[in-house]
């Protein structure tokens, strides 16, 4: 059962399966739904097992298959039926112990080093410091799977294929990973490090938190730490830009990662609110939102061989050299210190020893092996990537110093190794440098300067540098092989002597125009030739090598004349050609300088354009921050666009979840679907108004109208939240000020009848419709004196109404008698009360009846 509440125990089982049998467990993923197994197949795969997955086109339900060949470490796709001859051989290498764990012999160890360099040749990684147990153990399943028996045979199987190569890296980078593995180690990150690398005063707003994540594989551990960066940045409510770099040598993992999709197991790795926030779901797998992925660049680069990155805060590199020699990876632990900024932060994997750390490392966290670069400026030394033990570094079949146009490295080195020649070089016929191979570390003393520009001479020791390039120069003239012998040199101290070859290729298509320089030390005199004496010896051997110094020397300076010659000619005629590709350049030039005008003119238009631009930006942003309307901006799928401050209050919103499906983010409203009401505008584009209330009971004019773009395409909507809190208060006292009202209407006894400026009713108690006998109905809304079949048009009922009132605004006692059909005759006190409108409401007239006295002025006898 993992975070995310989604139980996949095959998944379980197969990692408790590799952890436990290593090399000997063996996962088979059959047809069935979901995804379930895809990453217990990396475990087994990981710990040296076998993969295998049924053929989709057999398969009832193809998802859980297809999930699983589409990890890249399935070894085998078959039918079921198929699949017994595979695991019966399998068991049999098992028994024999050809897949257990051991030393290679020596004829193993050179079958290894010439796949090693094969795969070097064609994919430019070296593999030859990886720990020959990992590479042996690999390389044997791949000889199992193609059913050789022997690594020499092998060897030999590699060079015939070439695709073999890409299956063989793929088998030798075969890694496991997760998102948040080891979580406990994840949360020392997030309580010890980015408080001190992003804590308040420590970091100035513009600088960026720079972290490298090396051998980052498909990207799940670079997501992890981008995802715990956002969450801090978040709860400190800071605004600090942020540049990962995740690098790995293996481009598919590079570009899957790039993607940021990842199977629905992923919800095992993360907890469900990880996943709501930070996950957009698909078809059938599961996404990295737009905002996380934007903090990670992704790229192929080896940490190993090419320049590291620099000014780094954190470098995360998790279980990745453990599969080095001692060498590589103290070479690489120099890396990671010339990278970070003293004061920065690394993190390894648990399985790593903590032996490795130069002086320039403390440990903040043992158990989960964080360290700090401490102060002091950290070197790489020459070629320290690929010369970590301190030998040279072109000992092993290398890369062409100076590539040559039209000449492929594979070709060289193939050839070489076709060949099995001694330790040589591979040059034009100037001297350049092509290709170097074996070990010529004794015979190499490099002069300073760019490495890309390595010739002879300068590659060179010093005493081998005028023989080298003198034979070079006649094997290149006279197109035939040439030879010196004895030619010697100082190493340590000593005299060292060497043989020289320099033989023309002419005869291989693809390396016509090269020459082959092979180094070879001197074979011992015959045992047959007499000894001569000490001073005979001496002297003679001194004369013998003047006279080939005073040789080479000769024909050195001969080839350097005709070669001067030669570049005299052609200096000539360069002059002239350059005298007219000069009257040329100058009309370009006075081309170019008129499109750089127009080019001028159209950057200041620009510039403008882009000035005007970023006014419009900072009043947008001002305007939004400003008001105190939420607003919210989605884009065609509802994802976040834009919104304020203001907005959050209605909607849990962050800064990091532009580009997240506005539905994965929780709401504080209060019965209303205010999504479904956006989806129904962005469908119909009639807008939509209606108030809602949140949790808090906040009262808000919620708006929705469509996002109309300047050519009034339709790009989304626009959700506007205007708290309406303080005047639905005063709405709600006038309601219950009414009520009151109308309650203390119907509680009085006597009649009572409330009228309007126009003398229509608008209210009367049940004591009015008991005594008079009148209806609701038939009284409401109606003028008094059209009341009863107008028995209310009284005389003396208008002169108080129409007369006395509106200059009075009380009047009591006032006596009316009146005779009503069927009721009789009335004697009626009427009490008056004008109320003056103060807000633009009408004016109301109260009227009370009582039956009975009065004062005599006001008694009127109508007939």
């Amino acid at each position: 059962q993992g975070p995310g509440d989604l139980h996949l125990p095959i998944d379980i089982f197969f990692r408790s399966l590799a952890e436990e049998s290593g090399v000997a467990s063996v996962g088979i993923i059959l047809s069935g739904a979901g995804a379930d197994g895809s990453l217990g197949l990396r475990a087994i795969k990981e710990h040296g097992g076998l993969a295998m997955a049924q053929a989709p086109d057999t398969a009832e339900q193809t998802s859980m298959p297809q999930h699983a060949i589409e990890t890249g470490v399935v070894d085998y796709v078959l039918p079921p039926a198929d699949m017994p001859d595979v695991l019966l051989n399998y068991a049999a290498h098992l028994q024999a112990g050809e897949l257990l764990p051991r030393v290679a012999s020596d004829s193993e160890a050179r079958a290894l080093k010439t796949i090693l360099a094969v795969l070097r040749a064609r994919t430019g990684h070296d593999f030859s410091l990886y720990r020959q147990s990992s590479i042996l153990r690999r390389v044997q399943r791949r000889m199992l799977l193609c059913r050789i028996e022997e690594l020499s045979e092998y060897a030999r199987y590699l060079h015939r294929n070439p695709d073999e190569s890409q299956i063989l890296i793929r088998e030798l980078l075969i890694g496991v990973t997760e998102f948040f593995r080891d979580p406990e180690a994840f949360e020392a990150v997030g309580e010890k490090v980015l408080p001190d690398l992003l804590g308040t005063g420590n970091r100035a707003h513009d600088d960026p938190l720079r972290v490298w994540v090396p051998a980052c594989a498909t990207g799940e551990e670079a997501y992890s730490l981008a995802i715990l960066i956002r969450e801090y940045l978040d709860e400190t409510r800071q605004q600090v830009p942020v540049q990962i770099f995740a690098t790995d040598i293996d481009d598919r993992a590079v570009e899957k990662a790039r993607r940021g999709i990842y199977a629905v197991n992923v919800a095992t790795q993360v907890s469900s609110e990880r996943l709501e926030r930070f996950f957009v779901p698909m078809d059938r797998d599961y996404q990295v939102v737009e905002g996380v992925r934007k903090m990670v660049v992704f790229a192929s680069q080896s940490v190993t061989k090419d320049p590291p990155f620099s000014r780094i805060d954190l470098v995360s590199c998790r279980n990745f050299l453990i599969y080095l020699e001692p060498e590589l990876q103290r070479a690489v632990m120099a890396v990671f210190a010339y990278a970070l900024k003293p004061g920065g932060y690394l993190l390894l994997g648990t399985s790593e020893t903590s032996a490795l750390l130069t002086p320039y490392f403390e440990a903040v966290d043992r158990r989960w092996r964080i360290y700090r670069r401490l102060e002091g400026r950290a070197e790489l030394g020459a070629m320290a990537l690929l010369s970590a033990s301190g030998r040279v570094t072109l000992d092993l079949p290398g890369e062409a110093a100076v590539p040559r146009q039209g000449v492929s490295h594979q070709v060289v080195e193939r050839f070489l190794l076709e060949n099995h020649l001694p330790p040589c070089l591979v040059v034009d016929r100037e001297g350049q440098v092509v290709f170097l191979y074996g070990r010529l570390g004794r015979y190499l003393e490099p002069a300073g300067g760019h490495a890309g520009a390595w010739h002879v001479v300068r590659l060179m020791r010093e005493a081998l540098r005028m023989p080298l390039i003198t034979a070079i120069r006649r094997a290149a003239s006279e197109g035939a092989p040439v030879y010196l012998q004895d030619v010697r040199f100082e190493l340590e101290g000593h005299t060292e002597s060497i043989d020289v070859s320099v033989l023309p290729l002419d005869h291989v298509i693809a390396l016509k125009g090269l020459l082959l320089v092979i180094l070879k030390e001197p074979r011992p005199a015959p045992d047959a030739l007499p000894p001569a004496t000490g001073a005979e010896a001496g002297s003679r051997q001194r004369e013998a090598e003047l006279e080939r110094e005073l040789q080479a020397a000769r024909e050195y300076l001969q080839s350097t004349v005709e070669e001067l010659q030669s570049a005299y000619e052609e200096a000539r005629s360069n002059n002239e050609e350059l005298q007219s590709a000069n009257e040329e350049l100058v009309t370009a030039q006075e081309e170019a300088q008129s499109v750089n005008e127009e080019l001028a003119t159209l950057n200041s238009q620009l510039r403008t354009k882009l000035d005007e631009l970023h006014v419009v930006n900072n009043d947008l942003a001002n305007l939004l921050a400003g008001v105190d309307v939420g607003i919210l901006f989605l884009d065609r799928q509802f994802r976040v666009r834009r919104f304020n401050q203001a907005v959050t209050r209605v909607i849990n919103l962050m800064p990091g979840d532009t580009g997240r499906p506005v539905a994965h983010i929780a709401s504080r409203l209060r019965e209303a679907d205010w999504l479904a009401a956006a989806r129904l505008v962005f469908d119909s584009l009639i807008p939509h108004q209606e108030e809602v209330e949140d949790d808090d009971g906040q009262w808000y004019s919620m708006y929705i109208q469509a996002y109309r773009t300047s050519e009034d395409a339709i790009d989304g909507v626009v959700v506007t939240f205007s708290n309406i809190t303080a005047q639905k208060q005063v709405e709600q006292a006038l309601r219950r000020s009414q009520a009151l009202a109308e309650e203390v209407v119907e509680t009085v006894r006597q009649p009572l009848l409330v009228l309007d400026g126009a003398l229509r009713v608008r209210q009367a108690n049940r004591a009015f419709y008991r005594t008079f006998a009148v209806k609701p109905e038939e009284a409401i809304g109606r003028p008094l004196y059209d009341l009863g079949n107008r028995q209310w048009d009284i005389p003396r009922l208008r002169e108080l109404l129409d007369t006395i009132i509106p200059h009075d605004s009380t009047l009591e006692g006032y006596a009316i008698d009146h005779e009503f059909e069927g009721i009789g005759s009335r004697r009626m006190v009427l009490n008056a009360r004008r109320i003056d409108a103060t807000d633009g409401r009408p004016d109301l007239i109260l009227l009370a009846f009582e039956e009975g006295g009065g004062e005599g002025v006001g008694v009127a006898h109508v007939a």
